[in-house]
């Protein structure tokens, strides 16, 4: 047990405040935030917002329910032991084999089959010639659409609201506004139904009216609250995901090239799935990442972080820097058949795979500042692999920043619904 003697506390009142103390904090700083739970007689699942503002996607609110409460300790902290106190439990054995670096470029035993191909030519004959909405409408079918129908009217009855009805037909129409307001940006949500002709969008008021796309604004839900999954914590939106997974099933092609990145939905209310994570672009939010086995027939290639190298037997970052461009060194496991590539090319980048080979080694062009033309640059088979299939996830991610819908929604749920219709679409 361990204590730090320049422990640092500090409470913040709106995001707007927890932004300025992390800001001024050291980046070698460890930082934790803690959310601070609200009274409990007030709301939770609800987002602090003013849902007719069309503000951008990356806007802080002012307020929150509650406090946060953001944790610094310094880098140079002094630590003192105290006494460990006898414990009966066992210690866990790591199960990791040893790792048993070597110097040597050892071909790949196994290569991943390329059986996507007739598939992908089969779905272009069948749906190459579909419209956006006809693409739209394989995944958001029927009986999707009619799903979301009956959880919004058991959700309007819970409410009282025993007036309120729509049809799939109202489904459709309110979705198309709702993805329109991510290209046709407009401060507030009122005037896409303005007379003035430099507001207003006639489409949409000839498709439905304000108070009718508020109504069915309030009621939308993916699920029924009567009987859902405690334990399962994105449970209302689960009914939509099981939906859309079968449809992914029966039109998604995947590729043996995957690229796998992490993706951030930002979201901005209290929900204990939601994370902070500091330096990225979108910093507050629902992180969605994948893993995969390689004893499950997965093979990967991708960077990796210098202290997560297992002690591999090649020169250090610095040394490398120093080298020519192009130059690299390379280190082989046997035991989990990794191989691993320093590489020095604008920056030093380290590159490890259980399936890419180090040779051949092929030339890129590249700028020189101090020859102040292209050269060509030595590149290893195994870079140039990790080059040709990256990039996928945040080509994605940039795709649905740029069209990301702005009429937002004081439930929790539809930030979540939104992202995952916006990826669809």
């Amino acid at each position: 047990m361990a204590f730090r003697s320049d422990y640092e506390q500090k409470r913040a009142l709106s995001y707007k405040d927890l932004e300025e103390i992390i800001d001024n904090m050291s980046d070698i700083d460890d930082t934790d935030v803690v959310i601070i739970p609200p009274n409990v007689d007030e709301l939770t699942d609800e987002e602090d917002i003013d849902d007719t503002e069309m503000c951008a996607p990356d806007s802080i609110p002012n307020d929150i329910t509650g406090t946060f409460e953001v944790m610094n300790i310094g880098n140079g902290a002094a630590c003192t032991e105290l006494a460990s106190e006898p414990t009966t439990s066992r210690a866990h054995s790591s199960k990791h084999q040893a790792v048993k670096w070597q110097k040597a470029y050892v071909p790949a035993k196994n290569q991943p089959n390329n059986l996507e191909e007739k598939a992908v030519r089969e779905l272009q004959e069948q749906f190459g010639n579909h419209s956006p909405f006809e693409l739209f409408s394989l995944f958001f079918d029927n009986t999707v659409l009619n799903a979301i129908v009956n959880y919004s009217k058991k959700y309007a009855c819970c409410k009282n609201r025993h007036n309120f009805h729509m049809d799939m037909n109202d489904l459709r129409k309110w979705l198309g506004i709702v993805i329109l307001s991510g290209y046709h940006c407009l401060p507030q949500m009122e005037l896409y139904w303005s007379l003035d002709e430099d507001k207003g969008v006639p489409l949409v008021r000839k498709t439905m009216s304000r108070n009718r796309f508020r109504d069915i604004k309030q009621n939308i839900h993916l699920s029924d609250n009567t009987n859902l999954q405690k334990e399962d914590k994105f449970a209302k939106v689960r009914p939509l995901f099981d939906l859309l997974n079968e449809r992914f099933l029966q039109f998604g092609i995947f590729s043996h090239n995957l690229s796998i990145d992490e993706q951030m939905v930002p979201y901005f209310g209290r929900h204990s799935a939601k994370m902070f994570i500091r330096g990225k672009p979108v910093r507050f939010g629902f992180k969605i990442w994948c893993l995969t086995l390689d004893e499950k027939g997965f093979y990967a290639t991708g960077t990796i972080r210098e202290n997560r190298t297992a002690k591999c037997l090649l020169e250090t970052t610095k040394q490398i820097a120093k080298r020519d461009r192009g130059w690299f060194d390379a280190a082989y496991d046997k035991n989990s058949s990794i191989r691993m590539v320093r590489w020095n090319d604008n920056a030093v980048v380290t590159v490890a795979s259980n399936i890419e080979e180090v040779e051949p080694i092929g030339n890129i062009k590249r700028y020189s500042r101090k020859e102040k033309r292209e050269v060509q640059v030595k590149q290893p088979n195994i870079i140039e692999k990790y080059n040709s299939h990256m990039g996928g996830v945040d080509l994605h991610d940039n795709a649905i920043a740029n069209y990301r819908i702005r009429i937002r929604d004081t439930n929790i749920e539809p930030r979540r619904r939104i992202n995952n219709r916006e990826e669809k679409y």
